[in-house]
């Protein structure tokens, strides 16, 4: 966010104390342009990278309306390590969350994602953990735990249906 801030401070800096002209309609241009790249990032960080709705998982990995992954693609989710993907913070690792998918999923292997946010490919995606809330061990327990309790009445209903045809 230090460049919209920049444009920003530079804006306001301009703007208000010229006479009317051009250069004061450039500080204000330059001021809007910064105030509105500053909302945009605040948004996004507020965002979460993963939600549950109506038998979807909901992946923000990119820009525009998330991903809609149906939850009974999804086979787990555990913890990995890798670089922390935020410019110069040298050679620092992160937590990042790795869910599989399930293999017969064939049009799910591979999606574009916003390189910054993870990684989508070979039917696993990847969560960069600098972007989203602490990884732990005890979160990617409950994501697993709240995944098994999702896809369950589907694992009943098929032993169900195969068990009797009728």
């Amino acid at each position: 966010m230090a460049l919209p801030a920049a444009l920003l401070i530079v804006g306001l800096a301009i703007g208000p104390w010229q006479p009317a002209g051009l250069l004061r309609a450039v500080g204000w241009v330059l001021a809007a342009i910064g105030a509105l790249l500053i909302c945009l990032f605040v948004w996004q960080c507020r965002q979460p990278r993963m939600a549950y709705e109506a038998g979807h998982l909901l992946l923000y990995l990119r820009s525009g309306p998330p991903i809609r992954l149906p939850v009974e693609l999804v086979q787990c989710a555990f913890l990995s390590a890798g670089p922390t993907q935020v410019p110069g913070s040298g050679e620092r690792r992160t937590a990042n969350l790795v869910i599989r998918l399930d293999e017969k999923a064939a049009d799910w292997a591979n999606v574009a994602v916003k390189p910054a946010l993870g990684r989508w490919s070979d039917g696993y995606i990847t969560v960069h953990g600098a972007w989203c809330e602490p990884l732990t061990l005890d979160a990617v327990q409950r994501l697993n735990l709240r995944l098994h309790e999702l896809n369950q009445p589907a694992v009943e209903s098929s032993t169900t249906q195969k068990v009797n045809p009728s």
